[in-house]
């Protein structure tokens, strides 16, 4: 649907297993290479745990590349929020504030693999506090 002249995949760094860009980038090596040409110098690497991290990277993108294209047909920045939930709500934190359009793609079906699935460790992961708008305490003198 949408023919992009750049795909920017967000790649979470650092994060608990540090292993995991890597198995990203093995897992999706075809896409990445043969299907979107992604080039390396357009991975963007955003804190696993800190939505704003790649708030502030996704914006940093936006404000470079408005200087770079403003004078000739601009650019848009389409996001895509597939991946962990923290990070997911990063982007929407940057699509809210810069109205990006957000294209979402439904999975057709799913694939389990049991034994890859046992194998994998459980956790819960951190509890994350995001404040989004206001004073988060009351500076009143007591």
């Amino acid at each position: 649907m949408i023919k992009p002249y750049d795909v920017c995949p967000i790649l979470p760094f650092p994060c608990a297993d540090p292993k995991l860009p890597d198995k990203l980038l093995e897992d999706y090596s075809t896409e990445l290479q043969l299907r979107w040409e992604v080039d390396a110098r357009s991975i963007v690497y955003a804190h696993e745990s800190d939505p704003i991290d790649l708030y502030r990277s996704i914006l940093r993108l936006h404000f470079a590349r408005d200087r770079v294209f403003r004078e000739n047909r601009g650019s848009e920045i389409i996001l895509s929020p597939l991946g962990s939930k923290l990070l997911s709500l990063g982007a929407m934190l940057a699509a809210i504030e810069h109205n990006f359009p957000v294209v979402y793609v439904e999975a057709v079906e799913y694939r389990l693999d049991l034994d890859r699935l046992k194998k994998r460790r459980t956790s819960t992961g951190p509890l994350v506090h995001l404040w989004l708008r206001g004073e988060p305490y009351d500076n009143a003198q007591t």
